[in-house]
């Protein structure tokens, strides 16, 4: 399920997604891939970090020691003053710096010289997913943001570019509008449980001209909690965000992931399989003329499946 946040309304989005293999293999992700494209001038504003509430708390997987994370990013003037915090794969503070952005009149459609750019850089110690946190101590909204991860501190970044590294299990924007003007066909990647222990499922979720005006996007296998979740009662696919919650679940990210998410292979066993009714017989059920005697019954096996 994609848990979709809009302003007064929570729904769940029951997909038809399409499950995906790799693609090409490149770097950058940010701004461009939620739809900032050549020659537009609207933007899906994104949420400064809230770690209290946990929204865009960027994830950057690191898949070796040595490789650099550049952020390159502005408030909505490159005037405000913006702070990047960067932490280790054991929640260790590692980096911390406070500057002016000096990209918001950028249509972030060229390659960048870090030497010119002046990316904020960090050099992993070690491989892991870091964690980073972009706040506008000036305001509340980042225009431009870019997140690349390359194998020196000198690379050129191209932020049209997609690397599979920047994820979030909660994503949160402004676009200012309903209008389809401000709309966007980002596609983002869902990373599921496959079922069976170390395996997962890579879903693409196409938005298509998506007007959320301020929303945010988590995925889970439940939709909204009880007691308005799917299966539920009184389950819809639309309710009040008030009073109701959603529990993010699984990574969301900017672009095709690149670190490795095996998918299942074969299918599900299933051994031992028995009846068993209410009055303790395996032969069948019974019903008959007495109420509540032999009506009801369990059906048991075995299986290889470690989920639901």
């Amino acid at each position: 399920m994609i848990v979709v946040s809009r302003l007064n309304r929570t729904f769940t989005i029951a997909l038809l997604l399409l499950c995906l293999w790799p693609g090409s293999s490149v770097r950058a992700e940010g701004v461009w891939q939620m739809g900032l494209f050549e020659g537009s001038t609207h933007l899906q504003y994104l949420y400064e970090t809230n770690t209290a509430s946990g929204y865009n708390d960027f994830n950057v997987d690191i898949l070796s020691p040595g490789e650099v994370i550049n952020v390159h990013v502005c408030g909505l003037r490159d005037t405000d003053n913006i702070r990047v915090q960067i932490l280790n794969a054991t929640g260790v503070g590692v980096y911390d710096s406070t500057a002016v952005g000096t990209i918001c009149g950028s249509d972030m459609n060229t390659a960048f010289d870090p030497s010119v750019t002046n990316p904020r850089q960090y050099v992993a110690a070690s491989a892991g997913a870091h964690v980073v946190r972009l706040f506008n101590e000036s305001g509340t909204y980042l225009s431009r943001y870019d997140v690349t991860v390359t194998g020196s501190a000198n690379e050129l970044i191209d932020p049209r570019e997609e690397s599979g590294r920047v994820w979030s299990l909660f994503w949160r924007f402004n676009a200012s509008t309903y209008a389809v003007e401000n709309s966007t066909s980002a596609n983002l990647y869902v990373v599921a449980d496959g079922g069976f222990t170390g395996t997962y499922f890579v879903w693409r979720l196409d938005l298509n001209n998506f007007a959320g005006f301020v929303y945010s996007l988590t995925a889970n296998d439940l939709g909204v909690n009880s007691p308005n979740a799917v299966g539920d009662v009184v389950a819809g696919i639309s309710v009040p965000t008030q009073n109701n919650s959603v529990a993010p679940k699984y990574p969301i990210y900017l672009s095709y992931p690149e670190k490795s998410y095996p998918r299942p292979v074969g299918g599900v066993n299933v051994s031992g399989l028995s009846f068993v009714d209410s009055e303790g017989e395996d032969s069948g059920i019974s019903p008959g003329t007495t109420s509540n005697i032999q009506d009801s019954g369990t059906f048991s096996f075995s299986t290889d499946l470690t989920t639901s």
